[in-house]
């Protein structure tokens, strides 16, 4: 059997940073449902000196684990992240940052700072992690959740084939609403502005699906909270009800549209009526 010689992971910092990080996601995740988030990790640049002599940022082993992770160029210089941050990273196959003003339903618990030695010149050398619990909407009867918005504008594109092109994006997994008004854009042109909301974890499909579908060169995306009324689906005959608890306590109902196309107006609004007040 040959000897493995392990040169900067088997110093002692490097195998206790290990054991700690391990102990304590082990402990989390068997006391809690919890999912991981983090930022764009700063992929750093310049040499580091190790053990097989100078090698480039981000060092080898360091860039297989971060494999599919999302990073940044910030211009700074030096080594961002070492391969045990990296390394931890690549367990925990964490969530992209959710920033402040759409987190949702959660609210910070406890946080912890550590501080490194090496010095960065123009920002702290620090790392903070946050823990975030669950936290009840204030509104009754809601539910907070974070979505994907993503805003563009169509001045070139014929209305009946745009209609079809949204009309393929709102059948894409993920998508949740698609609003669209007119605006008057660049040299006076009548220009259909498109919002479109999404689960996050869609997001980067339904862009691509976008730039597929429509003559857009570009989208703007935010990540934003919102709040919606609890809702339940029931059915009475073969119409679909959908009910609503209001923060006042008063339930609501409304017919599913679909249901009513074939009726005329006049049996449309008497089925309404009876089905929504009763």
């Amino acid at each position: 059997m040959k000897n493995v010689s392990f040169h900067e992971i088997g110093a002692w910092d490097s195998i206790i940073d290990n054991i700690i990080a391990a102990y304590i996601i082990n402990n989390i995740v068997n006391k809690y449902e919890v999912t991981w988030s983090c930022a764009n990790v700063p992929i750093g640049k310049g040499l580091v000196k190790t053990a097989h002599g100078l090698l480039s940022i981000p060092a080898p082993a360091t860039a297989i684990l971060l494999k599919n992770i999302p990073i940044i160029d910030d211009g700074i210089a030096g080594e961002r992240i070492t391969p045990t941050g990296a390394a931890i990273l690549s367990f925990l196959k964490p969530l992209p940052n959710i920033s402040s003003s759409g987190i949702g339903n959660l609210k910070i618990y406890k946080q912890g700072i550590g501080i490194g030695t090496k010095d960065f010149k123009t920002i702290p050398n620090i790392l903070r992690v946050l823990i975030f619990k669950e936290a009840k909407p204030s509104v009754k009867n809601t539910l907070k959740e974070v979505v994907s918005e993503i805003i563009f504008d169509i001045d070139d594109q014929s209305p009946e084939d745009l209609a079809l092109s949204l009309d393929t994006i709102a059948q894409k997994e993920g998508t949740i609403d698609i609003v669209q008004k007119p605006i008057l854009g660049k040299k006076g042109r009548v220009t259909i502005n498109i919002n479109i909301l999404c689960k996050v974890e869609k997001t980067e499909e339904l862009i691509e699906m976008i730039f597929n579908e429509t003559s857009t060169l570009g989208v703007r995306h935010s990540i934003k909270g919102r709040y919606i009324l609890n809702r339940k689906i029931t059915k009475i005959s073969h119409f679909n009800i959908k009910q609503t608890k209001r923060p006042s306590g008063k339930i609501t109902k409304k017919v599913e549209s679909d249901n009513l196309k074939n009726y005329s107006y006049k049996n449309r609004k008497a089925i309404k009526n009876k089905i929504e007040n009763n």
